[in-house]
């Protein structure tokens, strides 16, 4: 008869049952991790989404500010509409989402805050009409950032700092 290379004797299973009961009751005590996204990490990802483009409108040049008393991200840049030869500039405000399909933070509860027309001139009202639905249907669902596939299926909260976003597990 052969002898096991390992021998397991009631005291060293009695150890490692204790020891496995210990871990499993003390799991769920254990509080959830965190990382920080640098906002220019943020701001490379919205700087490679522009310029965007639809219906003949252009919007370009983004800036962002992160806003931590209300939970929002502003980005501001630029706007032209090619047809009639118009520019002004633009503000926006949203709420990161995370999209746990894709394992994408995204543009997500678009709010138009601010829209110019270029040398003081007031947008005409057909033109802010095109412009209102641009902007918010060019931006809603815009990915910033990606988490990778294994990292992005824990995802519970992302909260806004002023120089950074905390992505909590």
């Amino acid at each position: 008869m052969c002898s096991p290379l390992i021998s397991f004797n009631k005291k060293h299973i009695n150890s490692f049952v204790a020891l496995l009961s210990a871990t499993l009751f003390i799991h769920p005590i254990v509080h959830a991790v965190s990382f920080n996204i640098p906002k220019s990490v943020i701001d490379k990802g919205i700087m490679l989404k522009f310029p965007l483009e639809k219906k003949f409108v252009n919007l370009e040049n983004p800036v962002t500010l992160f806003n931590p008393a209300n939970q929002k991200i502003e980005i501001c840049g630029d706007w032209k509409v090619k047809l009639v030869q118009q520019k002004g500039s633009f503000c926006v405000d949203f709420h990161p989402y995370w999209n746990k399909q894709r394992n994408d933070i995204e543009i997500s509860s678009v709010n138009l805050l601010k829209l110019t027309a270029n040398e003081g001139r007031e947008v005409s009202s057909s033109i802010a009409g095109l412009l209102n639905l641009t902007l918010l249907s060019l931006l809603d669902g815009t990915s910033i950032y990606h988490v990778s596939d294994f990292d992005g299926k824990f995802i519970s909260n992302i909260e806004i700092k002023t120089d950074y976003l905390i992505i909590d597990f």
